[in-house]
């Protein structure tokens, strides 16, 4: 019969082996061929990344995702000064990981033609002050918790090539505090009818560049999804066409679009210095979905045209239109004759 001595014994030596099992440190790989296949092991030094390991590309190389999946923990291009590094995704290829810095301390790149691109955490696209990192996406899809471009002292930079690339921004399993945040330095491009759906994400605006983020004026917003605050960040130059250019405007804001969804209007941040805290939205098309709220908080939209299916809170704000040049002109030829006529009679 076993010894009460002999069981706490062998109790003890399990805990010590699970205990040195959890403590396991994640493996670090490092890519070490110029451009190639990432399910090449000798591209890695032996075996490739497995997803709790730690990923580096800061060779110059470019690691290729192409047709299965990709793993990793925490993913850096450029980690280290004067490093640089790029990932292709490519059709049919997935990239699995927690977390993506894209020019950490270095240069990083990422091209995506294709695939599946989904960071169960952050995406961080320049990161530590004097790197540069880069989002290429004409194809497929890029999904992730938050999406940082830029940073105070790093240039990130968002390009959207090809309208069919979808970008989702979703809170997942995490609680609170997603968002799509223009950093001081980001630069965002897109093409016509580009579109990012942010579920329970907000979006945030720290630029006081407008040709930095000129990709906006082509861009459509979805919002989905309870507790989405929205940076505005436009100068308010009244209800003409004047204040679509260069002043941060957005192409679309869809509130709900397919489900339903809130947005609240804030204005926090200096994008303005001569004004600062005055800050309007300037949109095209202003769509507000059937159970969808917008909260206005204080605040102005001037928008050309408007859905509004849901409720708009106005909170002491105010919603504008403003008329289309033609429209305008048009009106100004009825006024003029109106005054001819007028005097005519007399």
């Amino acid at each position: 019969m076993m010894s009460s001595f002999t069981r706490i014994s062998i109790i003890l030596c399990v805990l010590v082996c699970l205990c040195a099992a959890g403590t396991t440190q994640a493996a670090q790989k490092h890519w070490t061929a110029g451009t190639g296949n990432w399910f090449t092991g000798t591209n890695w030094g032996g075996s490739i990344p497995l997803s709790g390991d730690i990923v580096y590309v800061d060779n110059g190389g470019t690691a290729q995702v192409a047709a299965a999946t990709a793993h990793g923990d925490r993913m850096y291009l450029g980690s280290n000064t004067s490093t640089t590094g790029t990932v292709d995704v490519k059709p049919s290829g997935v990239l699995l990981t927690n977390f993506q810095y894209i020019g950490d301390l270095g240069n990083g790149t990422i091209n995506q033609t294709g695939g599946t691109n989904t960071a169960n955490n952050v995406i961080w696209v320049g990161n530590v002050a004097g790197s540069h990192g880069k989002y290429n996406i004409s194809g497929g899809s890029l999904n992730a918790y938050s999406l940082f471009v830029g940073s105070a002292f790093a240039i990130g930079e968002l390009n959207i090539t090809n309208k069919d690339a979808v970008i989702n921004l979703a809170r997942g399993s995490l609680s609170s505090g997603n968002v799509l945040s223009f950093e001081a330095n980001a630069k965002f491009t897109a093409v016509v009818d580009s579109k990012i759906n942010l579920d329970r994400t907000s979006l945030d605006n720290k630029s006081t560049s407008e040709a930095n983020l000129g990709g906006l004026s082509n861009l459509e917003m979805v919002f989905t999804g309870t507790g989405n605050n929205f940076e505005i960040a436009s100068l308010d130059l009244g209800s003409g066409t004047t204040g679509y250019v260069d002043n941060f405007a957005l192409g679309t804001l869809d509130v709900g679009g397919a489900g339903t969804g809130t947005v609240t209007l804030i204005d926090n941040r200096i994008n303005q210095p001569s004004e600062p805290h005055k800050d309007v939205l300037y949109v095209d098309d202003l769509i507000v979905r059937s159970g969808s709220t917008l909260n206005l908080n204080g605040h102005t939209i001037y928008y050309k045209n408007h859905t509004n299916l849901g409720d708009v809170v106005h909170n002491g704000g105010f919603l504008v239109e403003v008329p289309e040049p033609s429209t305008a002109l048009l009106l100004g030829m009825g006024l003029f004759g109106l005054i001819g006529f007028a005097r005519r009679r007399r």
